[in-house]
């Protein structure tokens, strides 16, 4: 704000030297201007601190993320063992070592199984994740640029307005 008011001031008091004096008018149309830029400048403002609320909450879904990744991995870590302790059960009532064999075979197929279901379920809440923080980032981004495009907006418009009172005199 100190920018656009010190902004106005030197480019009306330019205007001022020049004409030698504003009019009425053109007070008013230079207060207009000035509240007009201030309300897009502060509306802007709103909107970039909507988007910054977005990103926080981008960051706190990327930790929920996390969590559900690791109840996901614990509950397939129990299944296999349900799964392998069944199977085991089920060979031993047959009569059969379970230390050697189809059952050892069976075992092991179940855990290469287990291992890369796990290896595709951290690859996508990686991936989610990944997708989460730059959600985040362009928000910020976007906030960033909506802060900056509507102060320079406003320079302009003042400085467009100024110039013109200067011109009428």
């Amino acid at each position: 704000m100190e920018l656009i008011t010190t902004t106005v001031g030197a480019i009306t008091g330019g205007g001022a030297a020049a004409g030698g004096g504003i009019s009425a008018m053109s007070i008013i149309q230079g207060g207009l201007s000035v509240f007009g830029v201030m309300a897009r400048i502060a509306q802007a403002s709103a909107d970039a601190d909507a988007m910054e609320d977005q990103a926080a909450a981008k960051e706190v879904e990327e930790t929920g993320e996390e969590a559900r990744k690791m109840q996901n991995q614990a509950a397939m870590k129990r299944e296999l063992a349900r799964l392998s302790g069944e199977n085991d059960v089920s060979f031993a009532a047959a009569g059969i070592d379970i230390s050697h064999g189809v059952a050892a075979d069976t075992r092991s197929s179940e855990a290469k199984k287990a291992a890369n279901q796990l290896t595709i379920d951290r690859a996508d809440a990686d991936k989610r994740k990944a997708m989460l923080r730059m959600q985040a980032a362009g928000l910020r981004s976007r906030a960033s640029a909506r802060r900056s495009g509507a102060l320079y907006t406003g320079i302009g418009q003042l400085a467009n307005t100024s110039f013109k009172i200067a011109r009428r005199g």
